[in-house]
């Protein structure tokens, strides 16, 4: 099987939608959307787009496919059916998602039937042209889902450990029971959401968190499993038997991510506050790799462990890990200190040490964010803040994606602070769809100008299309400022002093 452009599909292909993206209509226009659990972005193709991506079941071949659709748009000329794929196509491979998703394009083609292809139904993807083009015209829905399709589920704020650096909120709540979760999973997949990150505490604190999972695996979702708990072999034998490593629409495997800071047992209870933190991750490690599944592990690098990636990626690539990923400590709401961020000389440390990694096991997947700028940061040149605003991806808050707290609170940012002013509805009665059309949401994904008095977004010209269609980062403004009705230290705009490093 393989993926091709439209242009150089033969006639007689079988042609199927790639089973990594998922095509739907959302209000009264269709969308594409690739499953990655670490994005919720998504694609907005016209009516006739959709028509002919639906026509491609798998079992069909390619010019009867084509032949149907000339039957239903009879009008149109000659070649517009592969046009109207070769167009999609190449959209989706010009932006792949940070999993690589679409870089193959979205369709794939076979000499004889694609049996675990999805079959869409034709009819489904009917929409008027004009009220498509209504839709798209309106500044607040062209961008913005009817539904979510990625929900961040924090079925806890508790965990096994309480690390130095923790940017959750880990305030003691009346958690919702199993039988809530399970029925916000199934809502979710009733309307099509395959896409969930299990954010802020870890799942494996609550005493029913293998059910919460076995429910999501039930209901065919896609997400990252990050833990650091000490995690039983029976717990890893429910979770695989429940369907963890059976591929999300035969394509897509599911991860698990171990988060390790520190090799040296000493500075890993520095770090974590649990004195038998290595020897419980080890076996959690050990746990899974004897399940036929390998974990990543991803760690935090600030000055105090500059020093244990190279120690890391020996020990755990001694136990089969093939893949780590060292990211850059960033401000937290509640556990902050300055001293933690690195300076130019631990991350050269660091960067030398990589270097050696990547020489010495070529084997391996490393990546790394050493070179991420920290958004809440204005000291930048007005030209570097301008580039970087043109090429931010948006807000996926409240457009795309939707979390839920432990407690029910419904959320837009993972860092933001659960204070009931920046939450958006409860789910311990609501719907996540009650929840996701609310006046209640709407009105804080689109803030009125007059909440930015004496702000550089108060008389800003491009306010609308700013902050109602890409959206702004409302968490960096409130990190810096204390308000999140400013403009964010990136905005070129912005005349205030970002938050310095010390």
């Amino acid at each position: 099987m393989t993926s091709h452009d439209a242009k150089d599909i033969a006639p007689d292909a079988y042609v199927a939608v790639r089973n990594d993206f998922v095509l739907k209509i959302d209000g009264n226009k269709p969308v594409l959307y690739p499953l990655d659990f670490l994005e919720s972005s998504f694609f907005v193709i016209g009516p006739t787009q959709a028509l002919a991506l639906s026509l491609l079941s798998g079992t069909r071949q390619f010019r009867d496919a084509e032949a149907i659709f000339q039957t239903v748009l009879p009008s149109t000329p000659a070649g517009t059916f592969g046009q109207l794929l070769a167009s999609v196509d190449e959209m989706v491979r010009k932006n792949p998602t940070q999993s690589g998703i679409g870089s193959r394009g979205v369709m794939q083609s076979a000499a004889t039937p694609i049996m675990n292809a999805v079959c869409y139904k034709p009819t489904n993807f009917v929409v008027a042209p004009c009220e498509f083009d209504a839709e798209m015209n309106e500044i607040r829905w062209r961008r913005r889902l009817h539904t979510p399709i990625s929900i961040m589920l924090v079925p806890t704020h508790r965990c096994q450990t309480n690390c130095i650096y923790c940017y959750a909120e880990r305030r003691k709540v009346r958690e919702l029971p199993l039988k809530r979760w399970q029925e916000l999973i199934k809502e979710m997949r009733d309307n099509e959401i395959h896409l969930v990150s299990l954010d802020n505490g870890d799942i494996f604190a609550r005493k029913d968190g293998v059910s919460i999972i076995e429910h999501l695996l039930d209901n065919e979702m896609h997400f990252l499993l990050s833990t650091k708990s000490l995690v039983t072999t029976q717990s890893v034998n429910r979770i695989v038997d429940a369907g963890f490593t059976r591929k999300v629409r035969n394509v897509l495997s599911r991860k698990v991510q171990l988060s390790v800071d520190a090799r040296d047992p000493h500075l890993a209870f520095q770090i974590t506050r649990n004195k038998n933190f290595i020897e419980n991750i080890t076996r959690t490690f050990d746990n899974f790799y004897q399940a036929g599944i390998t974990p990543k592990i991803k760690s935090v690098m600030m000055k105090c462990n500059r020093d244990e990636p190279g120690k890391l990626v020996e020990y755990f690539y001694e136990r089969g890990a093939r893949e780590f990923q060292f990211v850059k400590y960033t401000r937290s709401f509640y556990n902050h200190m300055d001293g933690m961020f690195l300076d130019d000389d631990s991350i050269g440390i660091i960067q030398a040490q990589l270097k050696t990694i990547r020489d010495r096991y070529p084997d391996i997947q490393l990546s790394d964010g050493m070179n991420v700028i920290d958004p809440t940061s204005a000291d930048l040149s007005v030209q570097e803040r301008e580039a970087i605003w043109q090429r931010r991806a948006g807000c996926g808050g409240g457009w795309s994606m939707l979390g839920i707290s432990a407690d029910g609170s419904a959320f837009l940012c993972e860092q933001m602070t659960l204070d009931p002013r920046y939450c958006v509805g409860d789910l311990k009665e609501q719907t996540i769809c009650e929840v996701w059309g609310s006046e209640r949401l709407l009105r804080f994904i689109y803030p009125p100008r007059d909440m930015f008095k004496d702000t550089v977004c108060h008389s800003c010209d491009g306010f609308e299309l700013c902050h109602w269609e890409k959206g702004y980062c409302y968490r960096n403004a409130f990190f810096s400022y204390g308000s999140i009705y400013d403009a964010p230290p990136l905005c070129p705009r912005q005349n205030k002093q970002g938050l310095r490093l010390s």
